[in-house]
């Protein structure tokens, strides 16, 4: 569709381009004709019916004559130019008689009117001449944009190509890629077929085997248990049946007939070897449950140790906390807990245990509970009693202050009413001023002080009450 698409704008433009030819040729023409008529070269000859072969040879001869001559129109050839002129003028179309037939005198209104009929059709000619020079531009600047779009359209055409041949190659390259996946997934198919059906040969060989070695176990179990019970009976008991997978022998000693004594003794050996073994497996199951009863009682009673530490210091508790000490006096005791009690099974004490723990855990947070409701009001009293403690301070140092103001005060009125004199009481008052100085600074590093101690303890409280 593309190439058609471009094939048909391609024969358009060619179209175009031939109709812009035709057209420029027809304006040359007219642009060469309207040359003519402006220099007065133009001569258009017609036949006429009326005028002969030899008056027209005459015509001709004269024309030839007129026009070689420098000017068209003297005042020796005034008729002959005027007969031309005539004869032109009817060639042309413009059929008015210049000569009169009877007096054969120029008629100058017709001249006149064809002189003008002449100047009009120049400016009609030069009109048209302008609009097809206009219009011939517009052709060449179609052409020219005509022209650049072609190229554009080429330059597209070749991009898309490009693209189609890029997509085409990589669409070569996908299609080999999905070959060569598809063969490998084939064969991947086909080897997950051969491992599945691998698998379940496997599994049902297994499973064979599992229903033997079940068989044979409980068979095994059934001997054993008639065994352990004493049950030698040679009518009750069942043919026996030969372990196939012998146990190796210390001695490397040859192997011996299979008699009914051997298989007793091997028989022997094996209940033997079985009890030993549970009768150890049962040992190590004990004494992981005595460490863990020994640890479970020391953890118990070192929680009612603590309990009972904690309730002997504390004097004044309240009424809930009296009746939770008196339960765990009562209930968790070393006593309740002791070491017979762990000496039975565990499902026998399990909920007396359980119960143990819960209620020291619930004592145990009581009490963390209130030491920390204790120790926060404490803080929060010892706080309020330093900034008690500090404001008084601070009015005590105020009112030092104000009264040493005073005092400075009546000083300067009294050094000002006694100017004279001042020199002579300098002396006395130097060591007051100086211990007075001295007083003064060390007010004002106990008011930094004081400042510095109330801010500590604001952020103290603010964190406090945080908290």
């Amino acid at each position: 569709q593309r190439r058609r698409c471009y094939s048909r704008r391609q024969e358009s433009l060619t179209f175009i381009y031939f109709i812009y030819l035709s057209l420029i040729n027809e304006v040359n023409e007219l642009v060469q004709m309207g040359e003519k008529i402006r220099r007065g070269q133009l001569s258009f000859w017609v036949s006429l019916r009326d005028v002969s072969d030899t008056e027209a040879s005459k015509l001709h001869r004269n024309s030839s004559a007129l026009e070689s001559l420098p000017y068209f129109c003297t005042t020796a050839n005034l008729p002959s130019a005027v007969v031309y002129l005539s004869q032109e003028l009817q060639g042309m179309g413009l059929g008015c008689p210049l000569i009169e037939t009877g007096s054969q005198r120029v008629n100058l209104v017709a001249l006149i009117n064809t002189c003008w009929e002449v100047t009009q059709l120049y400016r009609a000619s030069a009109r048209d001449s302008n609009n097809l020079l206009d219009q011939r531009r517009r052709d060449i600047a179609d052409l020219n944009h005509c022209q650049s779009n072609i190229k554009d359209l080429r330059g597209n055409v070749e991009e898309k190509e490009r693209l189609v041949c890029d997509a085409q190659e990589k669409e070569r390259q996908a299609v080999s890629v999905s070959k060569a996946l598809a063969s490998k997934l084939k064969a991947e198919k086909e080897e997950v077929r051969k491992l599945s059906s691998v698998l379940q040969q496997r599994e049902v060989h297994h499973q064979h085997e599992l229903r033997k070695k079940e068989i044979e176990n409980n068979r095994l179990t059934e001997r054993l248990h008639r065994l352990i019970s004493g049950d030698r009976s040679s009518e009750l008991r069942p043919p026996s049946m030969t372990v196939s997978s012998t146990l190796a022998r210390t001695n490397r000693s040859r192997a011996k007939w299979k008699t009914e004594a051997s298989n007793a003794r091997h028989e022997e050996d094996l209940h033997r070897r079985i009890l030993s073994q549970y009768e150890a497996w049962v040992g190590q199951l004990s004494a992981e449950n005595d460490q863990l009863k020994t640890c479970l009682s020391s953890i118990s009673t070192q929680m009612s140790k603590l309990i009972s530490k904690y309730s002997k210091n504390e004097n004044k508790l309240p009424t809930e906390g009296d009746m939770n000490s008196s339960m765990t006096s009562s209930i968790l005791s070393t006593d309740s807990l002791d070491d017979p009690v762990y000496k039975l099974e565990f499902h026998a004490f399990r909920d007396q245990v359980q119960q143990t723990f819960d209620v020291h855990m619930k004592t145990i947070m009581q009490i963390f509970e209130e030491k920390c409701k204790k120790g926060s009001k404490d803080v929060e009293e010892h706080l309020k009693k330093e900034i008690s403690e500090l404001e008084k301070q601070l009015t005590i140092t105020k009112d030092e202050l104000s009264y040493y103001h005073l005092l400075l005060s009546k000083d300067e009125g009294a050094a000002a009413k006694e100017k004279d004199l001042s020199f002579l009481e300098d002396a006395k008052y130097v060591e007051e001023r100086a211990t007075l100085e001295k007083d003064r600074q060390e007010l004002a590093k106990e008011k930094k002080l004081l400042h510095q101690e109330r801010d500590k303890f604001t952020e103290a409280a603010i964190r406090l009450n945080r908290e």
